[in-house]
Parts: C-alpha cells; structure tokens; sequence
C-alpha cells in the first residue's frame, strides 16, 4: 500500500482487495491520527493502484462485497477531525 493504513475498511471482489479510508493512528495510543484518508486502493495483479476517493475523509467506515461486482460503504460512522 502506499500509505500505513489503521482503522480502515477491506473487502474482496473477485480477486480483489480493496482498502478503503482509514487513518494513520499506528503508533500508540492509537487513538489521535493526523491524517485521516478519504482514498481508496486495490490490489490487483500483485500491484496496488488508486481506486476511487470517498467523498469526504473516514477514519472508521464499513464495507461490504454486495454480489461480487459492487462495494457498499457506509459514510455515517466516525470522522476524526483534522
């Protein structure tokens, strides 16, 4: 990945994996990250490349496969400041 990632939804689609959000509160205590992401990445072909950006920054979103083909994200849940 292109960026350390902690908090972050993951979710396979095909041979996919998506890593969508999350922020970089990977150093203790884990709980104050300075940069919260709004990018997505996929790894494919055993490269990762951009996905689609978010519409606004998730510390803490949610994700799920829906039928193989599409990624539902739920928005609604925790948005650290910046």
């Amino acid at each position: 990945m292109q960026a350390k990632r902690a908090y972050a939804a993951h979710v396979t689609i095909g041979e996919k994996l998506w890593v969508i959000g999350g922020c970089d509160a990977v150093t203790p205590p884990y709980v104050t990250p300075t940069v919260v992401y709004k990018s997505t990445e996929i790894f494919s072909d055993g490269k990762w490349v951009d996905g689609p950006d978010l519409p606004a920054e998730r510390a803490y979103p949610c994700a799920a496969s829906i039928d193989q083909r599409r990624v539902r994200v739920s928005l609604i849940n925790h948005n650290m400041p910046k």
